[in-house]
This record gives C-alpha cells, sequence and structure tokens, in this order.
C-alpha cells in the first residue's frame, strides 16, 4: 500500500496538532496491567506536518484535546457550496476512500470540535471524525487509519476543504471516564506519604496530585488506578522524564501496577447562569437554589443551607439568628462583574480588595458594615436566572405558536385534542413568566455579614492546612418570617427539583464527622445538576502551595475532598452549584461544594467541621447548629 502524504507540506492549513491534543493532557507513564482502557495507552507519534499517529486516535493536522464536545459545521465550513450539498458530497468521498483501504466504521461525522471546558466555539476545529468500532479487523490498525486519514486530508485539500481529519477508537469516543478509589485499595493507606513524596519533586508549575481510576471502560472500576499530578495551564513541558520520575516513588511504596498522567488543571469555581425551576419561584428560601449579587454581572450559584449562630451579648445572654451559607466566592463580585457605580468607589474598593486575604468580622468598624449592606447585597433566586428563565420560556411559548399555526392547517382525527395541549402548554410557561416577574421586585435576601475571605487557610491540630471559602448571609425578616414557626426555620433540606421521590429529611450535622470513609455515597442539591448522586473518592486531592514548594516540602500543604458522579448522565456538578452542601442519605452534611473540573467532571468540597470551626472563630459566636 503506497504511504499516502499530503500533497505538498505548505498546503497544510492549520497549525500543528501537538499544542492542541497535549494541552490538558501532557507526560504519560504506563505499568498496570489493564492500560489497554486508558487514553494514552502505547506510543504517540506527531509528524512535522502535524499528523498524529497512536493506539487509539489519528488524524490531523490539527486535533483537540479531549474529552471533546461536537457541533454542526455552520455553511462557512463549505465555501463552495451549501451545507447539505457539501455535505453530501464529502461523504461520498470519504465511503470512497475507507472502501478502497478496507476499512470499516461505525459514524462519521462532519463537526465542530473543541474542547469540553472551553466555552467558546470561536476556536473550535472543523472535523471529518469517523469513529472506528472495538473488536473488528478495524481497530485498532491506527497505521492503517493514519494513511486513510492523510488521503481524506488531501482529499479537502484539493476542494478547498479547510478541515481537520480525525480516526478514533469508538470507546474513546464515548468518553474518558473518572471514578472514585475504593477504600479497600491497598493504595488507600499509603497515599498521604506518596503524595508527600511526590510533592518534594514539585517544580513551580506542579499544583497539586490526584489519584483516580481513569480510562475508557465504561465499567469504571475496571479502569486503571492512575496518580495525576496537575501543572498550571501555562506549563509547556511533556513532562515524560517527571512522569517517570512519580512511577519510581510509587514502586517504593509497592504500588507499581499503576499509572501516571501529568495534565493541565482546569479546575475552576462553578458560577453561571441556568435557568430556575418553577416550583423555587413560590417565594420561599430554598437550600439548592440559585443565588446573585446585585447589580453584578457574575454569574448564579447556590444557597447551600441555613445556620443559626448563638452570639453572647454584652449583658451575658445568649441570643440566636439565623443566616444563610454560602461559599465566599459566590458573593464576592471579580473586577470585571462589577459595572454597578456602587462597586467603584474608594471605600468599596478597599473594602472588597481586604477581603481577598482577610476574613470579614461582624464585629468591624460600623461604617464597613454599613458599606457591605450597600455593596454585597444578596438575591436568592438570582435576577439573573429570572431573566434567563423569562426570556427561555418567551422563545418556548414562540415555538408552541408556530406548533399550532401549522397543525391548524392539517385535517385529521384528534387534532383538536392536540392543539389543545399545545394551547395550554402555552400557559404553562407564561404562568412562570408571571412567577418570574414578581420574584423580580421581591428576590433580595440579604447582606454578607461575615466570611473567610477569598484566599485563606487555617491549619488543624494535626498539621495539616485547609483552605477555607464561607459567608454568611445576614436575612430580611420579610424573606424569613414567612417559613419561621416558634423561633424555627421550616424548609431546610435540599430542594428536590424534578425527582419523584424528594428529599424530605432535614439537614444535619453531627460535629467531629471528618471522615467520610464509611459512607461513599452522598447527595448534592445544586443549582445546575439538580439533586444529584455522588461517589467519594478515598483518595484526598493534595494541592501544593507556594510555600510547600518553596521549603521542598517541608511546609504543609492543603488537602480537599473529591467526589465524582455515579455515571455520564449524572455529572458530580457542572457550573452553578457552588456553594451546595453534600450530604448522605440521612441529611447528615459533609460539607460545601468549592470547585469543580469539566474536564475530569469532578468536584471538590471544604469539609463543614473546618468551616464550623472557623466561622465561631471569626464571628466570635457561641455555638452553630444547623437551622
Amino acid at each position: 500500500m503506497a504511504t499516502e502524504r499530503p500533497i505538498e507540506s505548505k498546503q497544510v492549513p492549520f497549525e500543528s496538532s501537538f499544542s492542541q491534543v497535549s494541552s490538558h493532557a501532557l507526560g504519560f507513564y504506563s505499568a498496570s496491567k489493564s492500560a489497554i482502557s486508558s487514553p494514552w495507552h502505547g506510543a504517540t507519534t506527531i509528524d512535522e506536518d502535524g499528523f498524529m499517529n497512536s493506539a487509539h486516535r489519528v488524524g490531523g493536522p490539527r486535533l483537540v484535546s479531549l474529552p471533546a464536545v461536537n457541533s454542526p459545521c455552520p455553511d462557512s465550513c463549505f465555501p463552495w457550496s451549501s451545507s447539505r450539498e457539501a455535505q453530501t458530497v464529502l461523504t461520498n468521498r470519504v465511503l470512497a476512500a475507507m472502501k478502497e483501504m478496507e476499512l470499516k466504521f461505525s459514524n462519521m461525522h462532519i463537526v465542530l470540535r473543541k474542547h469540553k471546558s472551553q466555552s467558546d466555539w470561536a476556536t473550535a476545529i472543523p472535523t471529518v471524525l469517523l469513529v472506528m468500532p472495538v473488536g473488528s479487523t478495524s481497530a485498532p490498525t491506527p497505521e492503517a487509519w493514519y494513511h486513510a486519514a492523510w488521503r481524506i486530508y488531501n482529499n479537502l485539500v484539493r476542494h478547498a476543504l479547510e478541515m481537520s481529519v480525525e480516526i478514533i477508537e469508538e470507546s474513546l469516543s464515548k468518553g474518558i471516564y473518572f471514578s472514585v478509589v475504593s477504600p479497600k485499595e491497598s493504595i488507600v493507606p499509603k497515599w498521604t506519604l506518596i503524595a508527600y513524596s511526590i510533592g518534594k519533586l514539585a517544580k513551580p508549575d506542579w499544583s497539586g496530585v490526584e489519584c483516580w481510576r481513569y480510562g475508557t471502560n465504561p465499567d469504571r472500576e475496571e479502569n486503571p488506578l492512575t496518580v495525576i499530578v496537575k501543572v498550571d495551564k501555562a506549563s509547556k513541558d511533556s513532562f515524560v522524564k517527571e512522569a517517570k520520575q512519580v512511577h519510581r516513588v510509587l514502586e517504593t511504596f509497592k504500588g507499581p501496577d499503576v499509572d501516571v498522567l501529568f495534565q493541565k488543571s482546569y479546575e475552576t469555581t462553578f458560577v453561571r447562569n441556568p435557568q430556575l425551576h418553577p416550583d423555587s419561584l413560590l417565594g420561599g428560601i430554598y437550600p439548592g437554589v440559585s443565588i446573585g449579587i446585585q447589580d453584578s454581572s457574575a454569574g448564579s450559584s447556590t444557597l447551600g443551607g441555613l445556620v443559626e449562630l448563638e452570639m453572647r451579648q454584652p449583658d451575658g445572654t445568649l441570643s440566636s439568628e439565623i443566616f444563610a451559607m454560602t461559599s465566599f466566592h459566590c458573593v464576592w463580585p471579580p473586577g470585571n462583574h462589577r459595572n454597578h457605580p456602587k462597586f467603584n468607589s474608594k471605600e468599596a474598593q478597599t473594602a472588597l480588595a481586604a477581603m481577598i486575604h482577610h476574613p470579614l468580622r461582624p464585629d468591624g468598624a460600623r461604617t464597613a458594615q454599613n458599606l457591605l449592606k450597600r455593596i454585597l447585597r444578596i438575591e436568592h433566586p438570582s435576577t439573573r436566572d429570572l431573566e434567563n428563565t423569562i426570556e427561555y420560556d418567551k422563545d418556548y411559548i414562540q415555538d408552541l405558536r408556530r406548533a399550532i399555526a401549522t397543525y391548524e392547517q392539517l385535517p385529521g382525527v384528534g387534532m383538536t385534542s392536540n392543539l389543545q395541549i399545545l394551547r395550554e402548554n402555552i400557559q404553562h410557561y407564561r404562568n412562570i413568566i408571571d412567577a418570574c416577574t414578581n420574584a423580580l421586585r421581591s428576590n433580595h435576601l440579604g447582606y454578607v455579614w461575615a466570611s473567610s475571605g477569598m484566599y485563606r487557610t487555617i491549619t488543624t491540630s494535626n498539621g495539616q492546612r485547609y483552605a477555607v471559602d464561607w459567608a454568611l448571609i445576614r436575612i430580611d425578616s420579610p424573606r424569613i418570617r414567612p417559613q419561621m414557626t416558634g423561633g424555627e426555620f421550616h424548609g431546610n433540606k435540599p430542594f428536590s427539583y424534578s425527582e419523584p421521590f424528594p428529599f424530605r429529611s432535614r439537614f444535619v450535622h453531627f460535629p467531629g464527622l471528618v471522615d467520610p470513609f464509611p459512607v461513599r455515597r452522598y447527595i448534592k442539591s445544586g443549582r445546575s445538576t439538580g439533586l444529584s448522586r455522588l461517589l467519594f473518592n478515598s483518595m484526598q486531592a493534595v494541592t501544593f502551595t507556594g510555600e510547600f514548594k518553596a521549603r521542598q516540602g517541608r511546609q504543609v500543604w492543603e488537602t480537599q475532598l473529591e467526589f465524582a458522579g455515579t455515571g455520564v448522565a449524572d455529572p458530580a456538578c457542572d457550573p452553578g452549584d457552588s456553594g451546595a452542601w453534600v450530604h448522605n442519605a440521612g441529611g447528615v452534611v459533609l460539607g460545601m461544594v468549592v470547585s469543580g473540573d469539566l474536564t475530569t467532571e469532578t468536584m471538590r468540597i471544604h469539609l463543614l467541621d473546618h468551616i464550623v470551626d472557623d466561622i465561631l472563630a471569626v464571628t466570635g459566636a457561641h455555638s452553630l447548629k444547623l437551622a
């Protein structure tokens, strides 16, 4: 078979694949027996023209990093013809090329392709995507795929189509799965020492280390154990040598059957602007429903729940008050989202800057408290969510009206009842719009009364350092009064969204619950994912702080608990879920969502016990309990 090469290298219109393909997964060292299900198993080469050849995936001249998402190609991808005509011609040419090379494929797509963590489609890559079946004579035969990719690409170039070609194994195309490590694994009791030893190798661009079962097998327990070293987004190194060094560390702890992957960190706080559930528009306070910052363009996040603080008064008596709790980053407006003049006075800028590294104490200067009442005003549900919901539902009504106009022209039995259903749906959306409009007049919840500050850590008695990220919102009496009976708040439980069996238990806190190992399954009511099921990872994430790296590992590090979803259709969390409380089936709260990673579909929490300790220290409260 003749080797297919480009017509001329100068005709390749794209930059090399390497920077794209390696932008999220860098160095890899495989030693596990189940490494065949690792997406990085086997050798990977990228030629001078940007074409990649690997065990599970080939193509070029520009491929996206995995995991990827697709969108239909717009007409601009086909300058010489209509989209439909061009795709037909292109499909026929690809079919002919694959038949000539005796290669069978499962599916073919002509799409825009981008990495899952990218929010903008502007940099997406037009791609002819061929999915190869697993277990056939066609898979895996990467050398034949490589020649096929060149043949198809040359055909595209001849017809002035600036597209890449990607041929990918079916299992890899369906997803890369992150799943939790069972507490029964032999690596679990050694993990603290392993992470410490890896940390002593840390370079300035290493940000932390995690351990998951990671691979393409949908039976997630069959994927290889993988130690993942997170590095900064700007890192350019391949980390091949470093991956081998990390594996030698694992060998010293008798953990040789573990893969090592260096990966760019795309962990971020989870804030965005989705729609609202109709049941959240009834005027109450609902843990798990959105909050927003008044007059800020920052996105929505989640109200975690309510707590009751007992404060000692000057005369020695104790009085209690109920506050709403969320993560502080959910209620602190970033600089690019302070578009209202109230954020831009010198006093406001000074106050907001002070909270980056310092806590907000309620016993501070009265002028500062009065200022915060004006600038850190919190909405529930958020104004942006309410406005988005109104716009979405107006669009739905327009679609329904167009459908009615079409169906009215069609004769037939049963058409009258179908039209009646459509009209009832229109009324349903009108009711939601009315409820949102009313909520916009009364969604002020309160103001930020106390907080951890943005970037603070606490050190526990055992010498471990933990980040803290919390805020208490003093609730306006008109909002809380309807849910108070006999001095007790009713409704401090997860908002159930559309679950057929709503969660009925109230939130509970057992002080001292810092070891979640006995329970692996947890629940979260988040603004974006609703009531979702979570699996606890027995391996805590370790973050290498600047102090840690500066002192070659002699300084304590930060650790955080991590969770994964229970399946592809049930992710751990999505943007908008920051601030949600994580609890078990009995309502016992373990902690609060602080961040997540769209690449891995995992999330991190801060333990409620650490949050409570810091709240008592910052506020001077006598005690705290869940309302």
